[in-house]
């Protein structure tokens, strides 16, 4: 029973933390925004790549 007695002193300092984290701006953007990029990029969005033969091969 004491350690969710000193869990619950973690969590709200862990749910501080990470909002900090993910709040953090520079250039006008912030972690968040970059997460969410990076997300829609490499998971949500479809890449498209095109390969062509160099001239004379």
């Amino acid at each position: 029973m004491a350690v969710v007695a000193e869990l619950w002193n973690i969590i709200p300092a862990a749910v501080t933390l990470c909002y900090a984290f993910l709040s953090l701006r520079a250039d006008e953007s912030s972690v968040m925004d970059y997460i969410i990029n990076a997300v829609k990029y490499f998971m949500l969005t479809q890449q498209e790549f095109r390969w062509q033969l160099k001239e004379g091969e």
